[in-house]
């Protein structure tokens, strides 16, 4: 039998299924899309982990998408910023933006495959070719950063005489490497007017909506440093951000750049009857309740964690197998107290291996 639980993971979930499971968050829904869409404000969205931010943050997407005629969204994965470059993460996050949106305007806006855009790459120049300019101007900028960190090895030798090298008593020989230097914010604005003019201006479009996803999982200070070191960046009025963080600084205020003008902590469901419509979502979405949580569990389950949707999943997760492993038809106050305190021994040794690492 499947566990209905499993399955609730909003970064793997279809548009479809998160509207179906969605539970609440309507207050922090308006006042995001307000932010974005009418007051074209950058937002900072942080919160603990498992709050619900990267579920949010797609149902904003999906809206942006549907009801914004002049607005382009484009969602990124800041955590995989270390495939951009492994040795300055910090440093990659222009880059990575810049060429997450080539490849969504040309994937999404101009219907194009993106294996037809990294093929050309290898183009000579003298390809007889019929494009618009949104293409052309697309291409520029995705060729221009793909080959920006490229690296140039060189190997010289001086030898005298082809006697002694043979003879292994004279050879001389230097090397360097060279790697361009990191995309720079006003180069990014150079880039992104470019794209704006020629691909969304003549599509009625006239800004673009970056999503900063999943970038809580990286260290804090790497956090911090990307939005201290990218003021003018995130000043850029063409394009907005969304930018999702961790819990810890954020708090305290003087850690926000004031180009986020919208900031928004986000906590646990406000009361137990959004538990309660989360735990009925999901046996609907399994195609019928398999099996019923008493009513008391509810309690258990909001007392435990205050509303955290991704450590109430967890526990009905546990308390679900457990149910089904002993052929019992209702998960009983018993069974989810003891789930519940596994998840909270799990939160305690995740938080102790994270306070470890950053010491």
């Amino acid at each position: 039998m499947l566990n209905p639980f499993h399955s609730m993971n909003s970064a793997a979930m279809t548009m479809p299924e998160l509207r179906d499971c969605r539970v609440d968050r309507d207050t922090e829904f308006e006042q995001c899309k307000a932010s974005l869409l009418r007051r074209s404000h950058n937002v900072l969205l942080y919160g603990a982990r498992g709050a619900g931010k990267t579920f949010l943050v797609r149902l904003l997407e999906d809206e942006i998408r549907r009801t914004a005629d002049d607005a382009f969204p484009c969602l990124i994965n800041v955590a995989s910023l270390s495939g951009y470059d492994m040795q300055d993460e910090v440093s990659a996050f222009p880059k990575a933006v810049l060429l997450q949106i080539c490849a969504k305007l040309w994937t999404e806006l101009l219907g194009h495959p993106y294996l037809d855009l990294r093929q050309r790459l290898s183009e000579t120049g003298r390809e007889i070719t019929f494009r618009s300019q949104s293409e052309k101007t697309i291409q520029a900028v995705y060729r221009s950063l793909m080959l920006h960190n490229i690296v140039l090895r060189s190997t010289t030798s001086n030898v005298a005489g082809m006697n002694l090298v043979a003879k292994g008593e004279k050879t001389e020989g230097t090397s360097f490497e060279a790697k361009n230097a990191a995309i720079l914010p006003f180069e990014f604005a150079e880039f992104v007017d470019q794209l704006i003019t020629d691909v969304l201006v003549p599509r009625g479009r006239t800004r673009i909506i970056v999503l900063c996803d999943e970038s809580n999982h990286m260290k804090l200070y790497q956090q911090e440093e990307i939005l201290s070191r990218y003021l003018e960046l995130f000043s850029e009025r063409h394009v907005q951000f969304l930018f999702v963080a961790g819990i810890g600084p954020w708090s305290r205020q003087e850690y926000v750049p004031s180009c986020f003008e919208t900031t928004l902590k986000l906590d646990g469901f406000s009361d137990r009857g959004h538990v309660a419509k989360l735990i009925e979502n999901a046996l609907r979405s399994s195609g019928g309740p398999t099996l019923s949580f008493a009513p008391e569990t509810v309690d258990v389950l909001f007392e435990s964690f205050s509303g955290h949707p991704r450590r109430t999943i967890e526990a009905c997760s546990l308390a679900f197998e457990a149910a089904i492993e002993s052929g019992l038809s209702t998960v009983d106050f018993k069974l989810i107290l003891r789930s519940c305190r596994a998840v909270e021994e799990q939160e305690r040794r995740y938080e102790t291996l994270s306070e470890e690492t950053r010491r």
